[in-house]
C-alpha cells in the first residue's frame, strides 16, 4: 500500500498520548495494515517500553505486532522524513509535546493525519485548540482530536455533556473530534506486545473512525 504518516501529538502531558499511540499501532495491525512505529518524543517512553516488554518475555526472536525505531528531531530529520515517506504502509510517530524545535516542523509537515489526545477539561481543550492553530500554519495534515479518560459516572454526565459541546464547538473548526475513550484501567496497563479484549473494546469506536479516515485518504 501507499505510505501514510500518522502522528500522535499534543502540547499537554498526561493525556495518554504514548499509550494511545501504542494501542493504535496494534489495532491497525489487526486491521491488516503494515505498521512501523517511530518514537520522536524526547523521553523515548514508547521506545523504552517496547524493549522492556520484550525483556520480560526472556526469549529471543519473539514475534511482535510491530517494530519501533527512535527518531531524533535534529538536523538530520529532514533527510530521515524523506526516506520515511517512501516506506509502504502506516508509519505511526509518537511526537513530543512541543512546536518550539524547528526540526519538528519537518515531521508535522510530512504527516497525513495528526491525532491529538486530550481530556475534557477547560484548560486541556484550550491548549489543544492552541496546538491545532499552530499546526494549521505548518501542516496540511487532517487533524483528529481524541478524548481520553472519559468518565463513566452518572453524577458527571451533565458536566461531561457540556465539556463535549465545548470541545466540539472549539475544536470542530480545525478538524474532527473522535468518539471518547473511557477511563479504563486496562488501557492504562497496556503493553506494546498486543491487546486484550477490554482494551480493544475501549478503543474500537474511536480507532475505527481513524481507520476510516486512513482508508479515505488511501483511496483518493
Amino acid at each position: 500500500m501507499k505510505n501514510m504518516i500518522i502522528l500522535f501529538a499534543g502540547l499537554k502531558g498526561g493525556t495518554g498520548k504514548s499509550t494511545l499511540c501504542n494501542l493504535f499501532a496494534t489495532y491497525a495491525v489487526e486491521q491488516g495494515f503494515p505498521v512501523a512505529v517511530m518514537d520522536a518524543d524526547t523521553q523515548l517512553s514508547l521506545y523504552k517500553n517496547f524493549f522492556e516488554d520484550l525483556a520480560t518475555l526472556g526469549v529471543r526472536n519473539v514475534s511482535t505486532p510491530w517494530r519501533i525505531w527512535s527518531l531524533r528531531a535534529d538536523d538530520t530529520v529532514k533527510d530521515k522524513m524523506s526516506k520515511i515517506k517512501k516506506v509502504p504502509g502506516l508509519v505511526i510517530i509518537d511526537c513530543p509535546g512541543s512546536v518550539d524545535n524547528e526540526n519538528l516542523k519537518y515531521i508535522y509537515n510530512s504527516a497525513d493525519i495528526i491525532v491529538m489526545p486530550f481530556r475534557f477539561d477547560r484548560m486541556n481543550v484550550r491548549e489543544t485548540v492552541t496546538f491545532a492553530e499552530l499546526l494549521k500554519k505548518i501542516s496540511k495534515a487532517r487533524q483528529l482530536y481524541l478524548p481520553n479518560m472519559v468518565t463513566q459516572y452518572d453524577e458527571k454526565r451533565e458536566e461531561l455533556r457540556k465539556a463535549m459541546e465545548r470541545a466540539n464547538s472549539d475544536l470542530g473548526k480545525y478538524g474532527r473530534v473522535l468518539p471518547g475513550i473511557p477511563e479504563c484501567l486496562a488501557v492504562r496497563d497496556s503493553n506494546t506486545l498486543g491487546m486484550n479484549y477490554k482494551q480493544r473494546w475501549a478503543v474500537r469506536e474511536a480507532y475505527n473512525v481513524i481507520i476510516e479516515e486512513i482508508n479515505t485518504l488511501i483511496n483518493k
